[in-house]
């Protein structure tokens, strides 16, 4: 706790240094120590001989929001450094804590599992969307559709982007999504 309360005053942290500048001012030990010791951030600070008070009271639904806007913004997902730097979004502890995962990537999977925008129009897709938009281009086709067809159909609003349908389905190869869809609608009929 000395070593706490000691980068504290030497940061000019006069209530105690909170998460978020432990890690930016370089403190040699990661919260989640503290917080696995000791339970709680409350009990770091009184344990240190400080005050603890109470910051911004966030809920997942408000933590969410905020991701989703700041993701809307960028036009893209932010990086775990990128949450650090905006001052408008909670710290990353926090959104780990509410998402109950120590991985930035999960807590994007978990945003974006039903809702994806493509850069055409920026209207919103849940994944079963696109699998019957997919599927409704298969049999007017009557074959598998290439790349080269998706990124056309994506240019006439027709379809999500390419890198939209690649992220739902997590594959890279055009291959396996067909093989997803066309089993999982050929069962369903």
């Amino acid at each position: 706790m000395s070593l706490y309360k000691s980068f504290s005053e030497k940061i000019g942290a006069t209530n105690g240094a909170s998460m978020s500048e432990l890690k930016k001012y370089g403190f040699k030990y990661s919260s989640t120590v503290f917080l696995r010791r000791f339970g709680n951030w409350k009990n770091v600070k009184e344990l240190s001989g400080f005050t603890f008070k109470l910051g911004s009271i966030y809920s997942k639904e408000n933590i969410v929001r905020t991701l989703l806007l700041a993701r809307t913004e960028k036009g893209r997902r932010l990086s775990q450094r990128e949450i650090n730097e905006n001052r408008e979004l909670p710290c990353l502890e926090t959104i780990f804590k509410f998402f109950k995962t120590t991985k930035i990537s999960k807590v994007w999977d978990e945003l974006e599992q039903n809702i994806e925008k493509t850069t055409a129009e920026r209207k919103i897709y849940s994944l079963e969307e696109i699998k019957d938009l997919l599927y409704k281009q298969y049999c007017l086709k009557g074959s598998p559709l290439t790349t080269s067809e998706i990124e056309s159909l994506t240019k006439q609003n027709i379809l999500p982007g390419k890198s939209t349908i690649y992220r739902y389905f997590k594959t890279c190869k055009i291959k396996e999504i067909w093989k997803t869809i066309l089993k999982e609608k050929l069962t369903h009929e």
